[in-house]
């Protein structure tokens, strides 16, 4: 073997490595990334954020006895939804809960915790999605029996504790419980004899 083919082989090596890592540095921004690249989610604490999310029954008034659906829906302009945690609240002498299914409105959604307590009125309802959703919509519905006419018939939120995850609305930035605002909306049902 020549003397000089070892060197060459390293010069090449060298000299090709070099030439691969300017080019990843140096491509144009307009190329896109890499299929296999992961997006950088960034947190941004000086960004505020504000989200809508009401409790909405299908109908203003039902009779006692039937089955009717509560909308849990959210509402945040140029922001996308990932996530809810709900802990609501409801009289178990008026209101029996019969199931909660999510909608279409996430995508893809998966249910992290569901606790329904018609002994004590209490529901523990989480649900996320890994694919950022339009920040509109219903998220899931609540399905109820009426058992009573008794006051209140509603559903309510826990306001310290329901929390609702939302991603800038390019996805790249994830807001924070601290920087983000919830305005709490409840509709009564009137119940009829």
């Amino acid at each position: 073997m020549k003397w000089w083919l070892p060197i060459t082989i390293l010069v090449t090596v060298g000299v090709v490595t070099g030439v691969i890592v300017y080019v990843a540095q140096n491509r144009p921004s307009s190329l896109s990334p890499p299929v296999n690249q992961p997006t950088t989610i960034t947190q941004n604490p000086m960004v505020k954020v504000t989200a809508n999310v009401s409790l909405q029954p299908e109908s203003t008034s039902v009779r006692m006895g039937t089955e009717t659906n509560y909308l849990f829906n959210v509402e945040a302009p140029d922001s996308q939804i990932v996530g809810i945690e709900a802990h609501l609240q409801f009289n178990p002498s008026v209101i029996s809960v019969v199931s909660i299914e999510p909608t279409d409105l996430l995508n893809r959604p998966q249910e992290i915790a569901k606790t329904i307590d018609n002994q004590t009125g209490k529901i523990l309802y989480a649900i996320g999605t890994l694919t950022p959703t339009v920040g509109k919509g219903t998220v899931f519905k609540i399905k109820v029996n009426i058992l009573g006419q008794n006051p209140p018939a509603s559903i309510t939120f826990d306001r310290r504790t329901t929390k609702v995850a939302l991603f800038s609305g390019d996805g790249k930035t994830r807001y924070t419980e601290a920087n983000t605002t919830l305005n709490f909306v409840e509709n009564p049902l009137s119940i009829l004899p």
